[in-house]
């Protein structure tokens, strides 16, 4: 059976690189967006971190999750630092909505699908938000930096290959395999919804 780290690479390559090249993503990338477009993303992402890793934290027995640090993990905290307390919408964008509603389900029923949201939030954030770390330490001076920060470069490696092994070692059937799979190319469509619906607002 081809690994599951592998499938969910070649299955999500297109709509990673679609995300990506969504106008706020490259407005970020370039060093163009406003802080207050910057923050208003944030904001949008801590319901969901939120949601996330309370989902993980219900399930942290599995043994699809074994090995997987899930504290060093988390983003929520540093959101919240992130945003310093500061006023947040009062509803999230509808993408949000769908997308907090999602994880609350898997949660739920203890689903290893989970694991798709693993490698879409936590490995991405290990990958080319470490690119999105340095952009933002450069446009934004001491104002959103903590949410891309997993210590140092020797940590980021560490928990990379963490999350690595944790996804090749998951203890699934092929039709569990297929369900991650299916799972990781939603997340990505709806990354993209919440860029486009945040760039119209």
């Amino acid at each position: 059976m081809t690994p599951l780290t592998h499938r969910l690479r070649e299955a999500t390559h297109e709509l990673h690189r679609e995300a990506e090249a969504t106008g706020l993503m490259q407005a970020l990338l370039k060093g163009r967006l406003p802080l207050a477009g910057h923050r208003a993303l944030l904001a949008e992402l801590l319901p969901l971190c939120d949601a996330l890793e309370t989902a993980l934290r219900s399930q942290a027995n599995a043994s699809w999750l074994s090995g997987l640090d899930l504290v060093a993990l988390e983003r929520a905290p540093a959101l919240r630092a992130d945003l310093h307390g500061g006023p947040t919408p009062a509803a999230p964008m509808p993408a949000t909505a769908t997308y907090v509603a999602r994880l609350q389900s898997l949660g739920s029923r203890g689903d290893p699908a989970l694991l798709a949201h693993v490698y879409t939030r936590y490995l991405g954030d290990l990958h080319g938000g470490q690119i999105l770390r340095r952009v933002v330490e450069r446009c934004y001076p001491g104002q959103g930096a903590a949410f891309h920060d997993f210590g140092s470069p020797e940590r980021v490696v560490q928990l990379r290959e963490q999350a690595r092994q944790v996804l090749a070692d998951a203890p699934l059937a092929p039709a569990e395999h297929d369900r991650v799979v299916g799972e990781a190319c939603w997340s990505f469509g709806q990354y993209r919804r919440l860029f486009h619906e945040l760039a119209a607002a």
